[in-house]
């Protein structure tokens, strides 16, 4: 989903919430004030892609950002916490993996995790590959969109790659054809492979109320976690516990 304004960013930065998640930054990130200073100013990158490391479970973690956008992500994931996956988790599908950053937090909270990862944008695909170079074989990647229907889409694309989306149409116009795999196929394939889906994220870009609304009922039988960029999404998961948290809602399951 897109930021806020930079005067927006700085104002979220203010609220009490926010400034623990800074504090969490000191700890958690290696050169925190570079990374704070990108989050509140969104000011660009001006000497190329930058490295930032981050202390985790299984140790530091380097990743690159292409953009003040993907600092921004880095905060949002590694400081703010907004993906809470249960310790034990260790199936992961991440829909729309972008660069890989929620992918690389994901697999450095234990050693035992495995993400598969889908995404249209081949230059963010490169990206990905580049992030996840310490988790090799324990991930999969294809390169694709999700929705509701197998075939061909057009996806808009713009430079940050972080917006990207099936039908979008950013400045410039630039569009690619992509191949397009039903969400629910994607989560068979996986079930086939793993007894239960410990964790599913979906930032679609505008999709991801409809994909979770077409979610099987036997698959939901078999998803532990569920979080997704909707906005307000007030759908029930019979099943589930659901939460909002801004743009992010979360669908956690009962214990059985």
């Amino acid at each position: 989903m897109k930021r806020k304004t930079d005067l927006r960013l700085i104002g979220t930065f203010l609220k009490p919430t926010s400034m623990m998640s800074a504090l969490r930054c000191l700890f958690v990130c290696k050169q925190p004030l570079r990374l704070l200073y990108h989050y509140v100013t969104k000011s660009p990158l001006t000497s190329g892609p930058e490295a930032f490391r981050f202390r985790t479970p299984t140790g530091v973690v380097e990743l690159w950002a292409f953009s003040a956008e993907d600092v921004i992500t880095f905060f949002i994931v590694f400081c703010r916490n907004e993906y809470t996956p249960l310790k034990d988790a260790r199936v992961f599908i991440d829909f729309g993996s972008n660069i890989g950053v929620t992918a690389a937090y994901f697999l450095s909270r234990n050693a035992e995790g495995f993400v598969y990862c889908y995404e249209p944008n081949g230059i963010n695909i490169e990206r990905l590959k580049k992030n996840l170079r310490p988790f090799e074989g324990r991930y999969y990647l294809e390169e694709t969109c999700i929705g509701l229907e197998n075939g061909t889409v057009t996806f808009g694309i713009e430079s940050t790659g972080v917006y990207g989306a099936i039908g979008a149409e950013h400045e410039g116009g630039k569009t690619l054809e992509a191949p397009c795999r039903k969400a629910n196929d994607v989560l068979g394939e996986a079930l086939e492979k793993h007894p239960s889906i410990d964790f599913l994220k979906i930032d679609i870009e505008g999709l991801e109320r409809d994909v979770i609304k077409a979610i099987t009922p036997a698959f939901l039988e078999n998803i532990a976690q569920i979080q997704a960029e909707t906005g307000e999404f007030d759908h029930p998961l019979p099943g589930f516990r659901r939460t909002q948290s801004g743009a992010l809602v979360r669908f956690r399951r009962f214990p059985r």
